[in-house]
């Protein structure tokens, strides 16, 4: 099977290129985890935080065409970008994607598509998701509880038996 040719450069690299060549402040917030051998954004997240007078800060998700509504579902499950939005932030999903005509050059396109509080369908899900960790977090708490009350009851059992043993 032939492998295909690598682009040369990453989503993140094309996105900071783009913010460079506009006048914006940028930094990637995006690191290697070496012990989870894994990539952590920000907020589970935002790759690129940026900011522009005239446009405020924006929390960037770089990502190639072919992974944009994968990203983008991510980032609408992700309970800590309601509070990013609430606080005043932006947030927008960057996809860069080779278009162009059958039997010409290809060039590299960006596709932007930015999360706005105003955007029913963005607050819903952000919304749902913030109500379902609530609920995770409170159903695990319970769950403690039960098992921390259930360890004690056994203790009191386990001490009740050895004193009628011994009597």
């Amino acid at each position: 099977m032939a492998q295909k040719k690598k682009s040369g450069k990453s989503p993140t690299q094309r996105s900071i290129a783009v913010l460079k060549e506009r006048g914006w402040t940028y930094q990637v917030v995006e690191h290697w985890n070496a012990w989870a051998h894994i990539r952590q954004d920000l907020f589970g997240c935002i790759d690129i935080l940026a900011c522009h007078p005239s446009y405020g800060i924006v929390g960037i998700q770089a990502c190639v065409g072919g992974s944009h509504s994968a990203r983008r579902d991510k980032a609408l499950i992700e309970p800590r970008l309601l509070s990013w939005l609430e606080s005043g932030g932006k947030f927008e999903v960057w996809s860069w994607a080779e278009r162009g005509e059958r039997d010409e050059k290809k060039v590299w396109t960006l596709r932007v598509e930015p999360f706005l509080l105003s955007d029913q369908k963005t607050l819903d899900s952000l919304v749902d998701a913030k109500i379902k960790r609530d609920l995770e977090v409170a159903r695990a708490a319970a769950e403690k509880e039960e098992t921390k009350a259930t360890a004690k009851a056994m203790k009191k059992a386990a001490r009740a038996a050895a004193r009628s043993t011994l009597a």
